[in-house]
């Protein structure tokens, strides 16, 4: 078989000197396209920057008829001018606090910084996390070295003023293992990439039969894998679950940078998970709608909506860190303890252990829509089969509502993140939250193990309060497809198992086993 290959091989090389040179262009621009594409499969975090706007509020000659002045001296703003950036992590990994070598500063050239707001975040509640601060001499701005998950995004709306001729808007930092790019940039960079994807085409065919010997012959080069995703132009949402944002941003993040090209693009906003059925649920809807455990459907959802398992999540009861008084390691609740709390049989922590905190218990609990509290129902208060019932909402406030009002105590959070911030900041409170989430909420937060168990993959079958993620969306027409099936095949996709950033890996680095792993599939279908 070589002595055949090797024969045509010089038969084609032979033929003319015109095909050779056909031969080692398409070589040397398939070798560069190989570097290229690998290198940005490699960058796997990027942080990008797009200035939107970037110019003075009004033209010389309108002299007075614009003039701003600032709110607090009434001063008028000289030569006032305004610039909008929009911040996007693009890569398909988190941007953690440590990974800022130096922090991410915009800097104006001689324009002063009057006024910097954070604005059109993605999801909102990140504008309360990157507020900037002024630089030293008032040309710039500063970011804090926050965590930033991956497809987040906000806008900094800028107010400057002086020197409204100077167009500088320069930006600067520094990431450990990722870059800071220019977004215009990057795109010309990417049509220059497609270029040479073209050209590499073009030499290609020429070279006929020979080139594809070359690229046979090629160890590095491979199809592509099962885990990559196929990509279907359109726009869409991924919504519902908020106790499975944080993973879910994660594969969103990675299949929009996947897809760019194509002109495929997912947001989010994820409320909980009945908000997200009933996006779902509507006429020609282009969304994704993640549930905590299966929905339950109606007639006409059933007929059109397709669900498909993503992976478990755990959940862990969390409480108030000055619970734990004068006692020293975890803090280990029976079932049947955390059943006497949430009827109100139990009223202060030092009837559990005289070690405990004097402080009445103060339940904070989820709204009747959210995925969450219906998982806590089923598996803790109930018994899996018959759902217990979470006690009505009395404290507004998350404090004891005063005399005459019998416990237990409790009040509701829309979201895991306002559940946990609850939880942080009332003394003797207890709640629940996905398990990841709640291990990311901060030392004034204490994970409570169950019957001496914790929510770890290996001891789920012990262990009560988890239940498996899935993914709703419409099901496309037959024979066609949809930019929301192919989001969900690509999320729950088995992979090879040497593959370390495909979603099934992310969701599992990020706490979430994985239903498309062979380890998990057991344990999915249990609670299917």
């Amino acid at each position: 078989m070589n002595g055949v290959r090797d024969a045509a091989l010089q038969a084609l090389l032979g033929q003319s000197s015109a095909l050779g040179l056909l031969v080692l262009l398409a070589a040397s621009v398939g070798w560069g396209t190989w570097k290229e594409v690998r290198a940005r499969r490699a960058q796997r975090k990027g942080l990008s920057y797009n200035v939107l706007f970037n110019s003075p509020l009004g033209p010389p000659e309108t002299g007075r008829l614009i003039e701003l002045r600032d709110r607090e001296s009434g001063a008028a703003i000289a030569e006032p001018s305004m610039a909008v950036i929009r911040i996007t992590n693009v890569g398909s990994r988190d941007i953690a606090e440590a990974d800022y070598q130096l922090p991410v500063r915009v800097h104006f050239g001689r324009r002063k910084v009057q006024l910097v707001d954070v604005t059109d975040g993605h999801p909102t509640d990140i504008e309360q996390v990157f507020v900037p601060t002024v630089d030293g001499d008032g040309t710039g701005v500063v970011l804090p070295p926050a965590h930033f998950n991956a497809g987040y995004r906000f806008k900094l709306l800028v107010l400057l003023s002086g020197h409204h001729d100077d167009g500088t808007v320069r930006v600067g930092g520094l990431l450990r293992g990722g870059e800071i790019v220019d977004a215009r940039a990057q795109d010309k960079k990417n049509r220059i990439w497609r270029w040479r994807i073209g050209t590499a085409g073009v030499a290609s065919l020429a070279a006929g039969a020979l080139t594809m010997v070359i690229l046979a012959q090629s160890a590095d080069l491979r199809p592509p894998r099962p885990g990559d995703p196929t990509c279907v132009r359109g726009t869409g949402q991924v919504v519902g679950s908020s106790a499975f944002a944080s993973a879910a941003l994660q594969a969103i993040g990675s299949y929009n940078r996947f897809c760019a090209d194509a002109g495929a693009h997912l947001g989010s906003d994820f409320v909980d998970s009945a908000d997200g059925i009933r996006r779902v649920s509507m006429p020609e809807s282009p969304d994704v709608a993640l549930h905590d455990g299966p929905a339950l459907l109606d007639d006409q959802q059933r007929r059109d909506l397709v669900g498909q398992p993503v992976a478990i999540v755990p959940y862990s009861l969390v409480v108030n860190a000055g619970v734990r008084g004068s006692a020293t390691g975890p803090v280990d609740l029976s079932l049947a303890q955390v059943r006497d709390i949430f009827a109100g049989r139990i009223r202060t922590w030092r009837d559990i252990d005289a070690r405990y905190s004097a402080a009445e218990i103060i339940l904070v609990g989820r709204n009747s829509r959210s995925g969450s509290r219906r998982v806590f129902e089923q598996y803790v208060l109930g018994d899996g089969s018959t759902p217990g019932r979470q006690r009505g909402l009395n404290a507004p406030g998350c404090r004891p509502p005063g005399p005459g009002v019998p416990p237990p105590y409790l009040c509701e959070t829309d979201t895991t993140g306002d559940l946990l911030d609850r939880v942080a900041g009332v003394p003797g409170a207890i709640g629940y939250a996905d398990t990841p989430q709640a291990r990311k909420a901060g030392d004034d937060v204490i994970e409570v193990r169950i019957d001496g168990v914790s929510p770890s993959p290996e001891q789920l079958d012990r262990y009560p309060f988890w239940t498996v993620e899935y993914a709703y969306h419409r099901s496309p027409p037959a024979g066609t497809s949809s930019l929301a099936a192919e989001f969900v095949r690509h999320l729950t996709s088995a992979v090879p198992a040497d593959s370390d950033t495909t979603p099934a890996r992310l969701l599992e680095q990020e706490g979430y086993p994985p239903c498309g792993d062979h380890r998990f599939r057991d344990l999915c279908a249990r609670r299917a």
